[in-house]
Formats: C-alpha cells, sequence, structure tokens
C-alpha cells in the first residue's frame, strides 16, 4: 500500500498472462456437424423445435466460421448491420458453390467487403451448401427470410426463429456450451473450454487448410488475411506432426 500510494498514476495495470487460444480440428466440425444432425431429428420428432433451430443455427454458425475462416462478429451481426452475415450475402449454386459477401472485416481499411466462394462439398466431405439451404429453409418456413436479415437469427422458444430489426443486436452463439455438448471430455475437465472461442474455428480453419496444402497466396485473400506474416500467425502444426520432428531423426 506503501509503494502504491507513492507510485499513483505512474502504475501500469498488471494482470495474468493471457489465456492461449486454440483452433478446431476438421475431425471437431464434423463430429459437432453429426451431432447436430442427430439431434435436430430427435428434438423435432418430440417437438421440441428451439432446440433444433438453436443446433442447426449453432452447426452453420461453426462450419462457416471454419471454412470461410471469418472472425465472429463478420458472422454475428451488430446495431447496424454493419457487421455480420445477412441472408442476402449467401447464394446457393446448388451441387456447384457456396458465395459469401462479407461486408466488413478488420483489415478492410476501406470497407469494401470481401467475397468468398465455398465448394458446396468439401474436400473433407462437409456439405456447406446443404447446411446453408437447410438453415435457409427453416428461416423461409418460419417467415423470416429477408435479404436484409441477419442469417443467424435468435430463437423464440418453439416457434421458430425471430425477426430482428436494424438497430438490435444478435448475440452471438454460445459456442463453449455447444462443444460440452458434444464432447465428453470438456464435460470432464469444463476449465479446458477456456482454450477455445469463436476465434477458434478461424484458427482451425487456416491450420486444416495449410496443411492440406493449399497455397499461402490462396489461403490468404480467403480467410481476408492483408499479409502472409499475419496469416502465419494462424498456422501451427498438430501434435503428430510436432512430434514427427524428431520421429525422423
Amino acid at each position: 500500500p506503501a509503494l502504491a500510494s507513492l507510485t499513483a498514476g505512474l502504475q501500469k495495470q498488471v494482470t495474468l498472462p493471457a489465456v492461449q487460444k486454440v483452433g478446431i480440428t476438421i475431425q471437431m466440425v464434423k463430429q459437432v456437424l453429426r451431432f447436430a444432425d442427430r439431434g435436430i431429428l430427435a428434438a423435432s420428432n418430440r417437438r421440441d423445435f428451439q432446440r433444433a433451430d438453436v443446433l442447426l443455427r449453432d452447426a452453420v454458425a461453426m462450419m462457416l466460421g471454419f471454412f470461410a475462416m471469418r472472425r465472429s462478429d463478420e458472422l454475428f451481426v451488430n446495431k447496424s448491420h454493419s457487421h455480420g452475415l445477412l441472408q442476402g450475402h449467401v447464394v446457393l449454386v446448388p451441387d456447384s458453390h457456396v458465395s459469401v459477401f462479407v461486408q466488413a472485416q478488420k483489415t478492410d481499411s476501406v470497407r469494401k467487403g470481401h467475397y468468398l466462394t465455398l465448394a458446396w462439398q468439401t474436400g473433407s466431405g462437409v456439405d456447406i451448401g446443404k447446411w446453408v439451404a437447410r438453415l435457409l429453409a427453416r428461416l423461409q418456413r418460419c417467415g423470416h427470410a429477408s435479404p436484409t436479415s441477419p442469417l443467424f437469427l435468435p430463437t423464440r422458444g418453439h416457434q421458430g426463429y425471430k425477426a430482428v430489426l436494424p438497430g438490435t443486436v444478435v448475440n452471438k452463439s454460445d459456442f463453449r456450451r455447444l462443444l460440452q455438448q458434444v464432447f465428453p471430455l470438456f464435460q470432464r475437465h469444463p476449465s479446458m473450454l477456456a482454450l477455445f472461442n469463436w476465434h477458434s474455428c478461424r484458427r482451425g480453419g487456416a491450420t486444416h487448410a495449410y496443411w492440406t496444402g493449399t497455397a499461402l497466396d490462396l489461403l490468404a485473400p480467403h480467410g481476408g488475411w492483408n499479409s502472409l506474416e499475419g496469416l502465419q500467425v494462424y498456422i501451427s502444426a498438430s501434435f503428430t506432426q510436432r512430434l514427427s520432428v524428431t520421429l525422423k531423426m
């Protein structure tokens, strides 16, 4: 206390080291989608439509976060709708590709937006097009299909998704809660969830794309990185790959 009074106004805030975030893997994404697929069917059969809608929305958000390598504020809209995906930003070309327009991102200083092209089905067998089409069809059935409406809407109990007008914040989905439902490991060790957040999708997608042979000069514009140096921060080797260094020596 004596030292604090002598150095008032000069001290810097001291905090614990930041917790290192890790990326999710393609295996985790596919397991989440399988879990959601089964859960949506089971919930719909017992007429628990809120559960089905939450699973559908969150699974699609995680999938796009991974394969499109998006930040959370590029997925979920803010008050002015100047960030986040709107329904009109997603165009489906069945059995070919999904076109996505990202209207604002941190590295887009002139705010022109960023166009992405996603394969209808990925090389790892994930049906991006079918999952997005499934969400859009559900929004249509709920009466809230509109080009100017967010893609990821909140639910209103068993009545489906509810409309959100500009000026209304759409809260981000609970990413960690979804992981905890899918993977028993996180139920036994909930403290490990601190390693994950929505950015884990972006980090994991970049890492997966790199280690499957995607050239950096293609990967950088896809994920919205302005420089290869910025991208390389996101790319990390898996445990098996790191172990292989000395196994091969």
